[in-house]
């Protein structure tokens, strides 16, 4: 199987940052300039694969990077998209966490029209969700690694409401 995900990890196209487990990448289709794409180095293909360890570090640079977006871009707002599986957009087999930097009337629409549900149907599918909720048992296993603590930069510090 081709990945092109895997292929800018392993030539660095674009890359930004890296470390043993992630990468994050400039996207060169972007969405809007600074449309970064938040990656696992290991070939994962939708988020249900993927460790929780992993995971973890992942959230921590996606959100490390959506800071430095507000920074040096100017942005207003940040989107974190996670395209999950073909019927949710996803094209490439791998995972990955687009952050999308946004300033007001940037002309991206990420909205969607609301279904109404009845409250039978409403009912249904908390009962469905309920259900497999009992299937799932949370890990009682104490974490294998604890995540890296992130400082917080003194040039953050003139957004107080903003806390990484």
């Amino acid at each position: 199987m081709e990945c092109t995900y895997c292929e800018w990890i392993a030539t660095k196209k674009n890359m930004l940052y890296e470390d043993e487990h992630s990468a994050v990448l400039l996207y060169p289709q972007p969405a809007s300039a600074g449309h970064l794409l938040v990656l696992p180095r290991k070939h994962i293909t939708i988020l249900e694969q993927l460790p929780p360890e992993i995971g973890g570090k992942l959230a921590i640079i996606a959100n490390k990077m959506s800071m430095i977006q507000f920074e040096a871009l100017q942005a207003s707002g940040t989107n974190f998209l996670i395209q999950n599986g073909v019927g949710a957009g996803q094209t490439m087999p791998h995972l990955g966490i687009h952050l999308i930097p946004r300033k007001d009337s940037d002309g991206i629409d990420l909205s969607w029209k609301s279904r109404p549900l009845t409250e039978e149907q409403m009912a249904a599918v908390e009962l469905g969700l309920r259900e497999q909720l009992e299937i799932v048992e949370p890990s009682t296993e104490p974490a294998k690694q604890e995540l890296p603590k992130i400082e917080r930069p003194t040039h953050f510090l003139k957004y107080p409401e903003r806390i990484p």
